[in-house]
């Protein structure tokens, strides 16, 4: 019974219709997904090289909403001038389910590799910034993940977030 429910689930995901499937149906996405797997690993991009080092900005607020809360959680982030020049631009990638300075652990997830080529081109400094609640470590800013502390998780939050942390570098 649980694997028809995934099935139907994993149908409406993909758009495929109702259920049951046909076998060239399920063919074809495997296939797609083998031929996708393969494109990208031809491509093999180089890892983030944290030349400049893993560095934190302790003093960004949990809820930048309160003008009460004193709050502050650590943002782990990093750059890399490997390719920038005096006034180029610094290309930021906001990293959330992985490494950006670690390369990506996911075949399919090019992360901020991708963000380093365009750096050549531009001469830009690439930066990534680890997104709230996410990362390599548990997000320190709350104690649990209870759904009163949830409360800070949400888009405002983070690109409040981002300009905190352009308002420091």
């Amino acid at each position: 019974m649980a694997s028809l429910l995934f099935g139907a689930w994993a149908a409406l995901a993909l758009g495929l219709g109702s259920l049951p499937l046909a076998s060239a149906q399920i063919q074809g996405l495997s296939l797609k997904r083998d031929k996708l797997l393969k494109v990208v690993a031809e491509v093999n991009p180089p890892v983030l090289d944290v030349s400049d080092g893993l560095k934190t900005f302790c003093e960004q607020k949990l809820d930048h909403f309160d003008s009460d809360s004193t709050k502050t959680w650590c943002q782990r982030y990093t750059t890399n001038r490997t390719y920038w020049k005096a006034g180029g631009p610094v290309f930021v990638c906001i990293d959330g389910e992985d490494y950006p300075w670690g390369g990506s652990r996911k075949p399919y997830t090019l992360m901020c590799n991708n963000m380093m080529e365009l750096a050549k081109e531009f001469h830009a400094m690439g930066m990534a910034v680890e997104h709230r609640y996410y990362g390599g470590a548990a997000f320190d800013g709350v104690p649990d993940f209870s759904a009163a502390n949830l409360k800070y998780h949400s888009s405002r939050q983070a690109l409040a977030d981002l300009a905190a942390i352009h308002d420091y570098i």
